[in-house]
């Protein structure tokens, strides 16, 4: 996953146009290679992927209200352990 984000800015030091261009997208490109920006992908996809269940959940239509909300409390508790704990 990680490696597919680097295709795009490298395609694009390829081909800009100016240098100034160029130079952007390279320190753009520098900045995703920290430890901050791999951080910080891993954490939303966790989160995304918590959402997303529960997204499914509410979509279908014939849940009543007391069935939605045992998914909403799951969630809920995922996310602040995942806050707490990760």
């Amino acid at each position: 996953m990680f490696g597919s984000i680097f295709e795009v800015p490298k395609s694009l030091a390829i081909d800009a146009r100016s240098m100034d261009e160029r130079a952007k997208v390279m320190g753009h490109l520098e900045a995703c290679q920290t430890f901050e920006i791999a951080f910080m992908l891993h954490l939303m996809r966790d989160v995304l992927a918590i959402t997303n269940e529960l997204n499914k959940c509410l979509q279908k239509k014939e849940q009543d209200i007391a069935n939605v909300m045992l998914p909403v409390e799951v969630a809920k508790r995922r996310l602040q352990v995942l806050r707490d704990d990760e």
